[in-house]
């Protein structure tokens, strides 16, 4: 659990300069999604540590840590298949902008998501007279206002508004994503760790025969899932490097990251294979 201490106060000691910085800045989408899984990252490492702290004498907070795992493998994913996009932004002799129109389009699809679940309620709420018309239409105007760049104009009729980007990303497809690329295939082991995790928010049988085994079980895949933290706090830093160009702090932030990945995880692993 050593490494794991490491691991966590790396996150955060890492992480909060960098929010730090860009903090009340004026931020592209492409920062802001970066940004925001950062502090994700970042949020459940304090967290984890408190829980850490004390699970050696009250075993069950065992089951908090697998929640917020469970949350933090899932951003994880997230952040493989905006790496992916990132490398094929990269590969080639496109333009900054063109390098964001490859990479845009993902940022806003991901930060839209919960807009569509909102959506949904707001209007079910509205059907099953939980909440007024004129409520429905207060949470329609305020959602087209404060994020018009997710819908398409509204005309304040009432009608639900249209969101610009109507896919929704799942688990599922975002594996898919990564397990269908070849040069990726090594990142595909974090799906077993997902469903391992998932079982503790999603409630069914599947939680009992999880619950059954050993708490030296469970701590291995706790270390495991931890250790997979860092690879995603590399990668958005990255991103943040090449979109905020001329930014010293971030490319300092950057290097820092990629050079802990190097030393602490894929060079343990190198000398472990020796």
């Amino acid at each position: 659990m050593e490494n794991s201490f490491q691991y966590l106060n790396y996150l955060t000691d890492t992480i909060t300069k960098t929010t730090r910085h860009l903090h009340e800045k004026q931020l592209t989408s492409i920062q802001y999604f970066s940004i925001g899984l950062l502090e994700r990252f970042s949020k459940s490492a304090i967290s984890l540590k408190l829980l850490l702290t004390n699970l050696e004498d009250q075993k069950a907070l065992e089951y908090s840590v697998g929640i917020i795992l469970r949350s933090s493998i899932l951003d994880t994913l997230i952040v493989y298949n905006f790496y992916k996009l990132l490398l094929e932004a990269e590969d080639g002799n496109r333009t900054q902008t063109e390098k964001e129109d490859v990479i845009k389009p993902f940022c806003d699809l991901v930060l839209s998501d919960g807009l569509s679940h909102t959506l949904k309620y707001v209007k079910m709420a509205n059907q099953m007279n939980v909440i007024s018309n004129e409520s429905l239409l207060h949470v329609y105007q305020n959602l087209t206002t404060n994020l018009s760049s997710f819908f398409e104009k509204y005309e304040n009729d009432g009608l639900e508004p249209i969101l610009i980007h109507k896919k929704s990303l799942n688990p599922t497809s975002l594996f898919r994503t990564i397990a269908s690329t070849p040069s990726m295939k090594d990142y595909t082991a974090i799906y077993d760790l997902y469903l391992f995790f998932s079982k503790y928010d999603h409630y069914g049988i599947m939680y009992f025969e999880l619950s059954k085994q050993s708490f030296e079980e469970k701590m291995s895949r706790i270390n495991a899932a931890i250790e997979l933290l860092i690879a995603p706090c590399a990668m958005l830093h990255m991103a943040l490097k090449i979109y905020s160009p001329e930014d010293a702090l971030l490319t300092e932030q950057c290097n820092i990251s990629a050079k802990y990945l190097h030393d602490h995880i894929y060079l343990p692993l190198l000398e472990k294979d020796l």
